[in-house]
C-alpha cells in the first residue's frame, strides 16, 4: 500500500462492519477497537484501510452462517476437525 507511513492500517471484514486485521508500525500504538462497527471505529481513530483481494482473510466468523461461508473458502485443520467430529457450533448472540 502506498500512502502515509507511520500510521495504523486495518482490513475490514467482507461485509465491511468488522475488522479482521489491525497493524501498526514499530513505535505506533495498536489502539484496537472491538465489537460491532469496529471498522468504522478504527477509521475514526485514524487507522487507514488496507485494500486487496484477500477473500479468506476478510472472513470474520461470528455466526454459524459465517462459518458456513468460511468453509467454502477452506478451513484450518483444527476447525475442520471439530466440524467433522460433529462438534456443536454456537452462534455469538
Amino acid at each position: 500500500q502506498t500512502g502515509r507511513a507511520g500510521v495504523r492500517r486495518c482490513v475490514p471484514d467482507a461485509p465491511g462492519g468488522g475488522t479482521v486485521l489491525l497493524a501498526a508500525p514499530p513505535g505506533v500504538p495498536l489502539d484496537p477497537r472491538f465489537g460491532v462497527g469496529s471498522a468504522a471505529a478504527h477509521a475514526a481513530s485514524g487507522a487507514l484501510p488496507l485494500t486487496g483481494d484477500w477473500p479468506s482473510l476478510r472472513r470474520d466468523v461470528d455466526t454459524a452462517a459465517d462459518l458456513t461461508a468460511a468453509a467454502r473458502l477452506g478451513l484450518g485443520p483444527r476447525t475442520a476437525a471439530l466440524l467433522a467430529a460433529g462438534r456443536p457450533v454456537r452462534s455469538a448472540g
